[in-house]
């Protein structure tokens, strides 16, 4: 997610502005679902965010998928879809030229049509806490400790150490969380335990800290420091496969 949805500022022009929904960068551009099932009413040309598709799916509730400028639409006004039935797929949108998802959900209140966040649509409340803004998937899937939808992120060939918007990495995260099965599967997804951290001491966000596994030395748990040791990657190399880069900072 590059911008949350509500009331924010523009970094650029400085002007206040309303996001209705989230606005997603994937890098992967997968093709664009339907959340839920129900009939599509919009499938058209939008002056502020181009290809726009809206599902109606009753009780006054609808979505909205704004695809950008380029973006396109494989669904007509009228049909019905199902849950995960593919509405198109989304392309640059401005200002920042970046692949972006505008995504809203809608509700009828007397008469007037109102923007509701997604988060809590999305994750329960607490995980929404947990997860800040500009998260890759990875790492937030290791932050909220689901090793489930981190082997999923991983099978797809997501990759497994990009970092997020403020430079920590899912291989920090898992020396942070003390989650040796989660550490395991990031390193068998080719995590590279010798990648620098973010330098908390920086005057700004880059990646110049210690590696992770320099910071591993000084782990209260033996066992996760033996595996993120430097010197268990001479005798137990581990298999490194190639992967599509993971969603990271834009403004999530």
């Amino acid at each position: 997610m590059i911008v949350p949805f509500g009331g924010l500022v523009d970094g650029l022009s400085r002007k206040p502005f309303f996001n209705p929904g989230w606005s997603i960068w994937d890098a992967l551009q997968v093709p664009v679902a339907a959340a839920a099932p129900g009939r599509v009413v919009v499938a058209g040309h939008d002056a502020r965010y181009g290809t726009v598709i809206e599902v109606e799916h009753g009780d006054g509730l609808d979505t909205r998928y704004a695809l950008g400028r380029n973006g396109t639409a494989c669904v007509e006004p009228g049909e019905y879809v199902t849950a995960g039935t593919p509405l198109g797929a989304f392309s640059a949108c401005s200002p920042y030229d970046l692949p972006v998802l505008n995504f809203s959900i809608l509700v009828q209140v007397s008469g007037e049509r109102v923007a509701l966040d997604p988060a809590p649509f999305m994750l329960a409340a607490a995980e929404n806490r947990a997860i800040p803004l500009a998260m890759s998937v990875v790492n937030a899937a290791v932050r909220l400790e689901d090793r489930a939808e981190l082997q999923r992120l991983l099978a797809r060939g997501v990759a497994p150490d990009h970092p997020s918007a403020d430079g920590s990495l899912p291989l920090e995260w898992a020396l942070l969380t003390e989650n040796l099965a989660i550490a395991r599967d990031l390193l068998a997804a080719g995590a590279d335990p010798q990648a620098s951290t973010w330098n908390v001491h920086g005057t700004q966000i880059a990646l110049h800290g210690p590696s992770v596994a320099e910071l591993a030395r000084d782990s209260a748990n033996p066992e996760l420091a033996a595996l993120l040791a430097p010197e268990a990657f001479h005798t137990h190399p581990i298999p490194v496969r190639g992967g599509a880069s993971d969603v990271g900072a834009a403004p999530r």
